[in-house]
């Protein structure tokens, strides 16, 4: 431990000094004021005798007393108390002694053995090193204090609350406070801090914040050592360093509040109470930051920015709270997230540059009421989701802008809207049970709802994801976009239907005259559910709807059947009258591969279909029996397959 504090600058002097001069034991003839005098009798001339509490005796005058040179002795039992100022070379408190100081004092050194009492009510302590085994007591009321030198605490140090005003113990400029292994330095209410940020307090032992009164760390250094550990046991600690680092442990129901600090190195909060940021925090660069705070416990950023050295990281295992009264504050650095992040209703905050928020699988980020996270552009800050996200409460909505939302986990708009500048989906579900507003990109993974999607120019698009409307409560049910509709050959359509007069799925497309619904041979995939089967004579439902006005380019891909017979088959066509895609459903039966409709299966369909595929013959009257392999489409290897069926 002496080799950390050399490297930061600081020499402790643990040894006792020789000064060359007296050493005053304390006698306490006359009571326990350290300068107290009383007659003992009478001596020449019969002038009065008079005595000090250290043994020595003058004939008509005031004894000496100990002085700048020397050492006073308080051995086991001395109760003294000091009054007046004093300036001396050592003072040693021997076990089952108690010195009681009212008065400042100047001292090389003052040492505290073990069983020794020191209680400190006024006075400033100018102390080359202060050495305390025993127990030291600040009761400073009703002034604040200082304390100037080294203070080396062996043993228990504590802080108490003044009953009057509050107080402050202040450690005077390139002051020390050393909390060693296995000492407790205790605060139980006021002030414990630094006249300026040149003041260091070391701890590798215990710093307890007891009681259910407020104590404030204010305007030092604290580094810890892996051994240290800060503790809330009870009441609220207000946190206010110049820089601080290491573990950080809260009882249930206490809380830290933190700021205008610098956290540096390893930081660990821990536990089930409450870490309120209320100012700027700031770290070093390639610091590590755990939140780890469960149960009712949670970090709460009230106020202030934060801002993340190069390097540095920031991850959140517990629960995190952007709280309501957040307003243009700014997030800079990576937080990675495990736990429960909850933006509070209200709250509004940005992402830096080379900034995000990564939502690791098992974490969950939620999105309340009326709020929003900015960013510093599409390309400079993302949110990124591997875990679950959900947006949630009120009828308002949340703003995710000039950033990317990158969506690659579980992601939920259940209530209010979600408006994103870019919102891109490589894998996932995605379910939207209200709306979810902005440049809307599904490229792989699940889209699913009954909501609304409200895209930018040039509309939703859909690459390679699955459009699947309804959710798990209501499989069935409408999606509507409020734009255009991109349906991109990699992407599918998911349709579920339980009958032509039952519930069935659709995509309701409600744009205006500039939309489109492009469709550039998406795959559709057909569920029936409730054990429909379609009739021989053929069912049709809607299953994507249009306005009047709206551009139609394209058509669907291939066809896939779910819980269908083997000769059931689906194909789809679209009426401009009634601005839809119809889905046509069909249980084939013996008429599969009767091309032409004529009630039998012959090779006059061969020569139906060989004309339709090559000669520009008429379609197929029933495309659904002209699809002998099933495969949606109607191609050259339904040729082969009619082909076969007919000459085996």
């Amino acid at each position: 431990m002496h080799k950390e504090l050399k490297a930061l600058g600081i020499t402790v002097t643990l040894l006792g000094l020789c000064w060359g001069s007296e050493v005053w034991q304390w006698q306490g003839t006359c009571g326990t004021d350290w300068y107290q005098t009383c007659e003992i009798g009478t001596c020449n001339d019969l002038q009065p005798e008079i005595a000090n509490n250290w043994g020595v005796t003058a004939c008509g005058e005031t004894p000496p007393f100990p002085g700048a040179n020397d050492m006073a002795l308080l051995g086991s039992g001395a109760v003294v108390e000091l009054n007046n100022p004093l300036n001396i070379a050592e003072i040693v408190v021997e076990s089952g002694a108690t010195f009681t100081i009212h008065a400042s004092i100047t001292a090389h050194r003052i040492e505290i053995q073990p069983g020794g009492t020191v209680i400190w009510t006024d006075g400033n302590l100018q102390v080359d090193t202060l050495q305390n085994q025993g127990l030291f007591e600040c009761r400073l009321d009703p002034y604040s204090r200082a304390f100037s030198g080294v203070f080396v605490n062996s043993g228990t140090f504590r802080r108490y609350r003044a009953t009057s005003v509050a107080t402050d113990m202040v450690l005077s400029e390139g002051s020390v406070f050393w909390n060693r292994s296995g000492a407790l330095l205790e605060l139980q209410g006021d002030g414990f801090g630094g006249a300026d940020t040149t003041a260091v307090l070391y701890n590798s032992g215990l710093i307890l914040k007891s009681t259910g009164n407020t104590a404030k760390i204010f305007q030092l250094r604290i580094f810890q050592a892996p051994a240290g550990s800060l503790w809330v046991s009870g009441g609220i600690l207000d946190l206010q360093p110049a820089r601080w680092n290491g573990l950080l442990r809260l009882g249930p129901g206490t809380e830290a509040q933190v700021s205008q600090s610098q956290l540096c190195d390893s930081v660990r909060w821990v536990g089930t109470g409450t870490v309120r940021i209320t100012g700027s925090l700031r770290t070093s660069a390639h610091a590590w930051i755990l939140s780890a705070l469960t149960d009712s416990g949670k970090v709460v950023w009230q106020d202030g920015n934060i801002i993340l050295g190069s390097g540095s990281l920031w991850k959140n295992t517990g629960n995190f709270e952007a709280a309501a009264a957040l307003y243009t504050e700014n997030f800079t650095g990576v937080l990675e997230n495990s736990g429960l992040w909850v933006e509070a209703d209200g709250a509004h905050f940005s992402l830096g540059p080379a900034s995000e928020i990564h939502n690791l699988p098992g974490g969950t980020l939620e999105v309340h009421g009326f709020s929003g996270i900015g960013g510093a552009g599409i390309e400079e800050s993302r949110i990124l989701n591997e875990g679950i996200f959900r947006r949630k409460g009120s009828q308002y909505g949340t703003d995710l802008n000039n950033l990317t939302f990158q969506q690659e986990g579980l992601c939920e708009v259940l209530e209010g809207n979600l408006s994103c500048t870019r919102f891109f989906q490589n894998n996932g579900l995605t379910q939207v049970n209200s709306q979810l507003l902005g440049s809307l990109i599904f490229a792989g993974g699940t889209l699913i709802g009954s909501g609304t999607l409200d895209p930018n120019s040039p509309g939703v698009v859909f690459s390679g994801d699955t459009l699947s409307p309804g959710i798990p409560e209501a499989p069935m049910a409408t999606l509507t976009v409020a734009g255009s509709l991109i349906l991109d050959s990699g992407s599918v359509l998911h349709i579920q239907v339980s009958g032509p007069d039952q519930e069935h799925d659709l995509v309701d497309v409600a744009g205006g005259w500039q939309d489109s619904v492009v469709l550039h041979s998406p795959t559709l995939v057909v569920e029936l559910t409730g054990g429909y089967v379609p009739s021989a004579a053929g069912d049709s439902v809607p299953i994507l709807t249009w306005r009047w006005g709206m551009n139609l380019h394209g058509g669907f891909g291939p066809v896939t059947l779910w819980n269908a017979g083997e000769t059931v088959r689906a194909w789809t066509t679209f009426s401009p009258s009634t601005f839809a895609w119809y889905l046509h459903l069909i249980t084939a039966g013996d008429r599969l591969g009767d091309v032409n409709n004529d009630g039998t299966v012959d090779p006059r369909d061969v020569e139906s279909l060989a004309r339709y595929l090559y000669d520009h013959g008429p379609r197929p009257p029933v495309p659904g029996y002209a699809d002998v392999n099933g495969d949606g489409l109607i191609n050259d290897l339904d040729l082969v397959a009619l082909a076969h069926r007919i000459w085996p």
